[in-house]
């Protein structure tokens, strides 16, 4: 994906598809908002893919949803934190 905008400590917004919709969608956008929260910061994670050629995204719509939050929970775990 490419960075299109990014607002430090606010949001931030990229743009291109995510495998697995690598080869079967349309451009697709993903926006990160950071919200502070006491010492902590909640992130927000939306990806949109405009559509998909051959009509499959009832199919692969929930393969993406748990590809990204596959993807968050690795992040979250590799954090440097205090639980």
């Amino acid at each position: 994906m490419r960075v299109i905008s990014a607002r430090e400590g606010k949001e931030l917004v990229l743009t291109g598809a995510l495998h697995p919709m690598n080869f079967g969608t349309a451009p697709a956008s993903m926006v990160a908002h950071f919200t502070a929260e006491g010492a902590d910061t909640r992130v927000t994670v939306t990806y949109v893919a405009a559509g998909f050629p051959d009509g499959d995204a009832r199919k692969i719509a929930p393969v993406a949803d748990k590809a990204l939050a596959d993807q968050l929970q690795r992040f979250w775990d590799s954090m440097d934190r205090e639980d």
